[in-house]
């Protein structure tokens, strides 16, 4: 049977809320953000090891915070993108194949149901993402600055975790690295840009929402109380 990894990506900056920390690392009733995540993935049953990628100044901080959890928990520095940190947490699972469950750290209501959903979803395919509908209506600019009106029916909001086999993710990092791709907006769409592997998506919760403003922040206060 495959193993089943967490790989937490805490190196987000908090340059969108203004502060100096990275998001990862800012406080909710007195825990580190990446502290949910990490319980999250710790108390589920299905989950073997976990892996924080954690800026190189955090490295100390974040060893202390799991000295004394269940599973086996690892810590890596990241890197200067989103790209070459998930490829580093990557890098660390030494099995030919597995499943790994790559998450955001700024994402801190993770349900066991979604994770649960995941590894589910996987059994059947390479690559598994969690997508929730719009709520707001969308426009778009066309090249003479026009506004176009966009069927909000046709798009969706990814979340996280995304869900991979460990051969598939490695295969489109793979290949992106070869093409020295300098920006994506997750691995998920990695895999559709290479076909990489086969995918799916299920349905995502509204609870699970990102940090991303200081309002964020916030409202996440007010649904821990």
């Amino acid at each position: 049977m495959l193993k089943n990894y967490a790989i937490i990506l805490g190196g987000g900056s908090g340059s969108r809320m203004q502060k100096d920390l990275p998001k990862a690392f800012l406080k909710i009733n007195h825990k580190y953000l990446i502290e949910y995540s990490i319980l999250a993935f710790d108390i589920h049953p299905k989950i073997d090891e976990l892996i924080l990628v954690v800026p190189e100044s955090y490295m100390d901080t974040a060893l202390k915070l799991v000295k004394n959890n269940n599973k086996t928990i690892s810590v890596c520095s990241g890197g200067n993108s989103r790209f070459e940190s998930c490829k580093k947490g990557v890098a660390q699972i030494l099995e030919t194949e597995a499943q790994v469950l790559i998450h955001d750290a700024a994402r801190p209501f993770l349900s066991q149901k979604l994770i649960s959903n995941s590894l589910t979803a996987l059994r059947n395919h390479d690559a598994v993402n969690i997508l929730i509908p719009l709520k707001d209506s969308l426009v778009h600019f066309d090249e003479q600055n026009n506004l176009i009106p966009v069927k909000r029916e046709d798009y969706k909001q990814a979340q996280t975790p995304q869900s991979f086999k460990l051969s598939c993710i490695k295969k489109a990092h793979q290949l992106a690295t070869i093409d020295h791709l300098k920006s994506i907006t997750d691995d998920f769409n990695l895999v559709l840009k290479y076909k990489a592997g086969s995918t799916t998506w299920i349905h995502g919760e509204p609870t699970n929402m990102k940090i991303t403003y200081a309002d964020d922040l916030k409202t996440a206060e007010k649904l821990f109380q």
